[in-house]
């Protein structure tokens, strides 16, 4: 049958590790641009808080303000109108940010279900120092650290 080094044909065994292959190579961009959506979409509400915010201020500055509402100080429904205005950004970010997440679910969850590690450690690695344990305290090891 295929699947030999030199074959000629190509067997179960090379299907399934090419499939593997293929399956943690989208799951490597897929979390790579889970973590952009996230990104992006917290720049979002950043930028819909920083909007929020400076239409307040321009609503309190009766000089330099865009906006004339006459002598007095803007009534709570002037500031709700204002603030309204841009709101749109809020929840189009926020499904970004949720976006970002399931991708990066999805990502971990075919990374784990086809063998792959989401964490630093991987089959046939030794056991740090100390052993592994369950136990937070007696987990010294930095997976972000180089060996």
């Amino acid at each position: 049958m295929g699947g030999e080094p030199g074959g000629d044909t190509i067997g179960v065994e090379d299907v399934a590790r090419l499939n593997n292959m293929a399956v943690e190579r989208a799951g490597a961009f897929a979390r790579m641009a889970g973590v952009a959506l996230i990104v992006v979409g917290t720049i979002g509400v950043l930028g819909w808080l920083w909007i929020s915010v400076r239409q307040q201020q321009m609503i309190d500055d009766p000089e330099g303000g865009r906006f004339g509402f006459g002598d007095g100080d803007p009534s709570l429904v002037e500031r709700i109108d204002s603030l309204v205005e841009y709101i749109i950004f809020l929840p189009w970010s926020v499904l970004t940010i949720g976006a970002g997440f399931g991708l990066r679910l999805a990502a971990d969850y075919a990374a784990a279900r086809h063998g792959g590690t989401l964490g630093a450690f991987r089959v046939g690695d030794p056991v740090p120092d100390g052993g592994l344990s369950h136990d937070p305290q007696t987990i010294d090891v930095d997976p972000f650290r180089p060996t």
